[in-house]
């Protein structure tokens, strides 16, 4: 009761409260499992036998539930044959947007070298705007 009485509702009963708690619930589980359907569908384009992915964000760090709502759910979707971790990265968005780079950069010139001259699709540069949003500049 005590987060309801923080924003100004200080006359909550305990079904009130309950009610809250389970549409809290709701909304958690959807937001898992949206993450979910889009990690199981970039892996499994990625078609590799083993992935470790970086997770990063307050959600996933301190939710009580999310972390394993995601783990069962990735599970659920991927076929048998691709394993994967998921591994909590506390470096922030701008150490993320920095690897995004790094990767899009290095397999801009690994296309390059395998006689692709023009390669539209992969970044030029990358920069964070706004704190957290990527923008992907040719």
């Amino acid at each position: 009761m005590q987060i309801l009485e923080d924003i100004g509702i200080e006359d909550a009963s305990v079904a009130d409260c309950v009610h809250v708690a389970y549409v809290c619930s709701l909304v958690s589980k959807r937001a898992a499992y949206l993450c979910a359907a889009g990690i199981a569908t970039i892996l499994k384009r990625m078609s590799k036998p083993y992935v470790t992915i970086g997770v990063d964000g307050s959600l996933y760090r301190f939710h009580p539930k999310v972390p394993r709502l995601i783990d069962r759910k990735i599970d659920e979707l991927l076929p048998p044959d691709l394993e994967y971790q998921l591994m909590l990265s506390a470096d922030g968005s701008g150490r993320g947007a920095a690897l995004v780079a790094a990767v899009a950069t290095r397999i801009k010139q690994e296309l390059q070298n395998t006689l692709l001259h023009e390669v539209p699709s992969i970044p030029g540069s990358v920069e964070v705007v706004d704190g957290d949003a990527l923008e992907f500049h040719h």
